[in-house]
């Protein structure tokens, strides 16, 4: 009888094990592709993703593939910022850069620019023949730049990006990616401080080696706007249709948006400022839940305690406003120095969270205890 009973409860405590098991599992995948964000968008394919979590917040056909044109420039800067020593390296202008299709500065063959220049010229007007010099000068040709932004791309993480040409046009070879890959890229990008301070510029002029001038403007239209700023890349081709990625910053916390595949010029800003509307309404939902685990603590010298920003995964600026008392690391964790009051101050999502902390002196005599105990 004793066996028999022993039996069952092994058998039911297997049950339950079986059970708990199949819900920790199942309910983040359910997370992971749940959309917190309701939105009707033009563009056939959009995502809107969490700069400092990756979470994804809205999603629309996001990890189908497509092409997306100038987009593609992202990934060209990347590599030619990480790969040159010095963006003021002087490129010579082939005839294959001279020849290239579409929309362009007019570079002459012969002629030579800076590498930063060059930049410039393909990240704020989106000029191919800028993108196909910046290649050629980075690695000698177009095909050898490309074995680079492919293997780079999969250091990002893109799971399904390939990319033909630094330029975003069309060609005999595979060029294709996703909303959720592109995201991932213009969150790289982003982070670029070169990158970021061009794709900002509403204008930019500069010259060739020879005195040639040129003035260009940015594609980007929401960089005129104070209610809608956003820095980011347009796209527009035949096949890819109207498309555009950026980052949208609220109160100190930033978001990644991208649609592709829109209809017209209008309708992939028109998608923009819906998505960016979106993003402020979550950042202020979000900041509602923030608390911190603690808003007062008392503690020795030479002592810690952990604080943390409850509600968010997203990256939290910690400070201490009286660090002789008290200091806090990038994580949280308070030590105290000695005997005192001080504030430590945790910002995320553009709110403030304070937590006092008391610093006592040692106890002597308790430690003494311990020690001979020990």
């Amino acid at each position: 009888m004793y066996n028999q009973i022993k039996q069952q409860i092994r058998t039911l405590l297997t049950a339950i094990l079986i059970a708990a098991m199949l819900i920790t599992t199942s309910a983040p995948a359910y997370a992971k592709t749940s959309s917190k964000i309701s939105l009707s968008l033009n563009g056939k394919r959009a995502i809107i993703m969490d700069m400092d979590t990756e979470e994804v917040l809205y999603s629309k056909n996001a990890k189908k593939k497509c092409h997306n044109a100038s987009t593609t420039k992202l990934m060209t800067a990347i590599v030619a910022v990480e790969k040159n020593k010095s963006l003021n390296k002087k490129v010579k202008i082939s005839r294959n850069v001279a020849s290239t299709d579409g929309a362009g500065i007019s570079l002459a063959r012969g002629s030579r620019y800076r590498m930063k220049d060059l930049l410039h010229g393909m990240l704020i007007p989106s000029a191919n023949d800028c993108a196909v010099a910046v290649a050629e000068g980075t690695s000698g040709s177009v095909d050898k730049f490309m074995k680079e932004v492919n293997k780079k791309v999969k250091k990002i993480g893109c799971k399904n990006t390939r990319f033909g040409t630094p330029s975003g046009l069309r060609s005999s070879k595979k060029h294709y990616t996703t909303a959720y890959d592109l995201a991932l890229i213009m969150k790289y990008a982003y982070q670029n401080t070169t990158i970021r301070k061009i794709l900002q510029k509403k204008r930019y002029s500069f010259k060739s080696t020879g005195g040639k001038y040129h003035s260009v403007t940015s594609t980007n239209h929401l960089l005129n706007s104070k209610a809608y700023y956003c820095v980011g890349k347009t796209g527009t081709g035949g096949t890819a249709k109207y498309c555009f990625t950026g980052v949208y910053t609220y109160k100190g916390h930033s978001y990644v948006i991208v649609t592709l595949g829109s209809s017209g010029d209008g309708a992939r800003f028109r998608d923009a400022r819906k998505m960016i509307s979106a993003c402020k309404k979550n950042a202020k939902e979000v900041q509602k839940s923030l608390v911190l685990n603690m808003t007062s603590a008392e503690m020795e010298v030479d002592s810690f305690v952990n604080l943390e920003v409850k509600g968010t995964k997203a990256a939290v600026k910690w400070s201490s406003k009286d660090y002789k008392i008290a200091t806090v690391d990038n994580n949280g964790n308070v030590t105290g120095k000695q005997e005192g009051t001080a504030t430590i101050y945790a910002k995320v999502y553009g709110k403030t969270l304070k937590c006092k902390v008391k610093v006592r002196a040692k106890n002597e005599e308790a430690e003494t205890a311990a020690e001979m105990l020990e």
